[in-house]
């Protein structure tokens, strides 16, 4: 943004990448959010967050449809294409807030996502452990230009699995996340899992749980334990994020990228 000291820039000395939409009413809105962003390789790498209305016929959860996208910055400009699904929103309080993607800090083509619907096909995540729908991790790796494969995370909870982030240095890199239930920025009853891995070696990765209670009258209580958490038996889908139709609507209706307000931007060749 500047500086030091600097004045602040004016926004039209900025470069729009993703253009919202103002609707008759707020719920009608099309807003977009950063969730993650980090220099890798000397170049900005990130994710966003497009919140938008429920299309007609839709398998809705919640009351706004969120999704994903991957950013980018090359040398011929901003890439920014869709990535995956998000679902409904975080809480009922907070309608633009998805649960959050992670960007791996060391590897421009690896994200963490948490959504409550499939990252693919859109479908909700009905928990086989309770029949409830909840929030799930899931691993994306970019393995094209506009294609991404997922390996579940975690699966049939009975906690939300929200808010993953993503710290890698030197030979080691973890993975935390929120698990539990979250119905506002100050009513939580959440613990924080961390699952650590050691880059090149075999052995399966450990982790620690930390569990925080929070509620609106400010009780909190804290406990720490040691345990491996839960994952889904490995099962990777591919998806081409170019293509519409399914699920709950086309993923790449709209205009998203805007470089200087001159339309769409077509992405070169995958960067890495």
């Amino acid at each position: 943004m500047g500086t030091v000291g600097a004045g602040a820039p004016l926004p039209r000395d900025l470069l729009r990448l993703a253009v919202g939409v103002v609707g008759a009413t707020e719920a009608d809105d099309t807003d977009m959010w950063l969730s993650d962003l980090h220099v890798i390789d000397r170049r900005p790498t990130g994710i966003l967050v497009r919140r938008d209305p429920w299309p007609p016929g839709a398998n809705a959860v919640g009351a706004y449809r969120h999704r994903y996208f991957w950013v980018r910055q090359r040398s011929t400009g901003w890439v920014v294409e869709p990535l995956c699904w998000a679902g409904g929103e975080l809480c009922p309080t907070q309608p633009d807030y998805a649960a959050l993607g992670a960007q791996d800090p060391s590897l421009a083509t690896r994200v963490v996502v948490s959504t409550n619907v499939h990252p693919v096909t859109g479908m909700p995540l009905t928990s086989l452990a309770d029949g409830k729908v909840h929030f799930e991790l899931f691993e994306g790796t970019r393995v094209g230009e506009g294609s991404w494969t997922w390996q579940a995370i975690t699966a049939d909870s009975v906690d939300d699995n929200v808010r993953p982030v993503i710290a890698a240095g030197g030979t080691t890199k973890s993975l935390a996340w929120m698990r539990g239930r979250y119905w506002s920025w100050t009513d939580a009853a959440t613990r924080i899992v961390v699952r650590q891995a050691v880059v090149g070696s075999t052995d399966p990765p450990t982790s620690t749980s930390t569990s925080t209670s929070t509620t609106s009258t400010s009780t909190t209580s804290t406990s720490t334990t040691t345990s491996l958490p839960p994952t889904s038996t490995p099962s990777t889908t591919t998806s081409t994020t170019a293509a519409s139709g399914g699920g709950p609507g086309p993923i790449d209706d709209g205009a998203v990228v805007d470089p200087a307000g001159q339309g769409a931007e077509r992405a070169p060749a995958v960067a890495t």
